[in-house]
């Protein structure tokens, strides 16, 4: 949510919300056009405002059942692009990619013992087999957040433990079979320099995914305006 609409939602009752957040969350799952699910959202958290000074729940004024009245919300609206679900998993996995690399330096700092990696100032020495296996990892991780969204409106504790089970298989999985297949080769990188790299492929990527948003939103738009110019004619 952007910072005018967590201001807004502020504003609301618990109950709407509860409801709210629900929305947000069920909608923002469905990979609809990014730019259209925020004016989308936008609008609800208008109507419950509205709903509020008149004395009702925004339960009341939509209806219906809140996962029905959304899954209606997004059939509205077109899905992302190719192209904008594309770079949408870049930006969040060059994102993940930019913390791991750190966070390994310093916890070979605090345990070398128990770290393959060597450091010498900020340069490090990484076996290859540990990039590419928290490459692997780092996606299932954020292909599995995304399925938890798209699956579950309410989050039922079997989805999580469904997807713990399903993380520990795919560290297993990676560990072992990377290492068989890559071997003991090491990689020479600097800590800071690959963090920079990394935060910079994924600030480019969001900016990509957001650009391939605006113009399905654009047509869209102008769309809706070619259809009210010719009613009114």
């Amino acid at each position: 949510m952007r910072a005018e609409q967590k201001a807004q939602m502020r504003a609301l009752s618990k109950e709407n919300k509860k409801i709210l957040h629900k929305m947000n969350r069920y909608l923002s799952a469905r990979f609809l056009n990014t730019v259209l699910c925020r004016d989308l959202i936008s609008d609800q958290i208008g109507m419950a405002l509205e709903s509020q000074k008149r004395g009702e729940s925004y339960a009341q004024t939509i209806g219906m059942e809140p996962q029905r009245y959304c899954h209606a919300l997004a059939e509205s609206i077109p899905r992302r692009s190719f192209m904008e679900i594309l770079w949408t998993l870049l930006s969040w996995l060059f994102a993940a990619m930019a913390v791991t690399v750190p966070l390994l330096y310093f916890y070979t700092l605090l345990f070398p013992a128990f770290s393959p990696i060597h450091i010498d100032g900020l340069a490090m020495q990484i076996p290859l087999a540990w990039i590419i296996k928290y490459f692997m990892v780092d996606a299932g991780l954020i292909l599995g957040y995304y399925l938890i969204r798209l699956l579950a409106y309410k989050n039922s504790p079997l989805v999580f433990i469904l997807y713990f089970i399903g993380f520990l298989i795919l560290f297993i999985f990676a560990d072992n079979l990377v290492l068989k297949w890559i071997g003991e080769r090491l990689l020479s990188v600097h800590a800071v320099g690959f963090f920079i790299g990394f935060a910079a492929l994924s600030a480019f990527s969001f900016a990509m995914q957001y650009f391939a948003a605006l113009l399905i939103a654009y047509k869209k738009q102008r769309q809706g305006s070619k259809i009210q110019s010719e009613e009114k004619q």
